[in-house]
């Protein structure tokens, strides 16, 4: 009997779409450190782990063509950007 072997995929969830509610400020993934902001680092580390296959990043609704542009502009491959809801739970279910 042939078995059809398929490929698992991996996904990375990254969930980026806080409102800083507890430090009332600036929002925390767009603070820059050493001129990138600080959802970059954790999207590189996903992106060019070798056992993920794709990476999903979930953002505030205001923020998503935001993001899509910083995306673009630096001509980052493989992230899927989706909105998320009001709160992290919402946002990862």
């Amino acid at each position: 009997m042939n078995k059809i072997q398929k490929k698992s995929t991996t996904s990375a969830v990254l969930l980026a779409g806080g409102k800083s509610s507890r430090i009332h400020g600036e929002l925390k993934q767009w603070a820059v450190i050493n001129n990138k902001p600080v959802f970059a680092y954790a999207l590189n580390v996903f992106l060019t782990h070798p056992q993920v296959d794709q990476v999903v990043l979930v953002v505030r609704h205001q923020d998503n063509n935001k993001i899509k542009r910083w995306i673009k502009d630096n001509k980052i491959k493989g992230a899927t950007v989706v909105a998320g809801g009001n709160t992290r739970q919402e946002s990862a279910t």
